[in-house]
């Protein structure tokens, strides 16, 4: 393979990474703009008690991130939760 060769795929290589790279900022994009809910509030907004909630989170059902000492849930995450036991 010539110089020219290597160049051009080289090249070609670097504009495909380009193209993934944009996708993933735009896929992280829209994760960070993701309404996070404090722990209470999730579990108001899907009527259950916080208790339970926190039974679900211990067993790996449902996601949450701890900030500090509080437990934060994204929206996103409780939405694809209830979608989940749904169809169960």
């Amino acid at each position: 393979m010539g110089t020219e060769e290597t160049q051009r795929a080289t090249l070609e290589e670097v504009r495909e990474l380009r193209a993934e790279v944009r996708e993933l900022a735009e896929e992280l994009k829209g994760r960070m703009d993701s309404e996070v809910l404090k722990f209470s509030e999730a579990a108001a907004a899907i009527g259950c008690s916080t208790r339970w909630l926190q039974g679900e989170i211990k067993s790996g059902k449902l996601k949450a991130h701890r900030v500090g000492r509080e437990l934060r849930i994204r929206r996103d995450d409780l939405e694809a939760y209830l979608e989940r036991v749904k169809a169960s």
